[in-house]
């Protein structure tokens, strides 16, 4: 069910430093859907950032804003829903870089 907010979205400051407003490091990354969710208005690729993590790490709370950083969708979604965008380059060991994405 999605939750309709008016407030405002995470911004790409707030990712970096990770310790705004108490959040884990964990729960302030960046994501994109792997899936379309036509039924809210969201396409695969969509951006959203994780704000909370649900049911032992199986799933997500994530944000959607538009670019005025106005939340305009906020839905729980299982972990094979989203992947994380990464800026770094990786670092070659892909199986134990995928056990800490969500660690």
């Amino acid at each position: 069910m999605a939750i309709s907010r008016k407030k405002q979205c995470w911004r790409s400051a707030d990712f970096q430093s990770a310790n705004h407003a108490g959040k884990d490091a964990r729960a302030t990354k960046l994501h994109a859907l792997t899936v379309g969710l036509p039924e809210y208005n969201l396409r695969r690729g969509q951006v959203g950032t994780v704000v909370e993590i649900l049911a032992e790490g199986n799933a997500f709370e994530v944000e959607f804003c538009d670019l005025a950083g106005r939340t305009f969708e906020s839905l729980g979604l299982r972990s094979d829903q989203i992947m994380v965008l990464r800026y770094e380059p990786v670092n070659g060991n892909f199986e134990k870089e995928n056990e800490a994405v969500l660690a």
